[in-house]
């Protein structure tokens, strides 16, 4: 796995409080039908 997928992951992993809030209303078509 390289340093980029590793970091992208840990990035993922370790949200702030907005980011999480943020993703969770975007996911599953919810933002306007477009999907993410």
């Amino acid at each position: 796995m390289s340093d980029r997928t590793t970091f992208a992951r840990a990035l993922r992993r370790n949200q702030t409080p907005a980011e999480a809030k943020l993703w969770q209303a975007l996911r599953g078509g919810r933002f306007h039908g477009l999907k993410f």
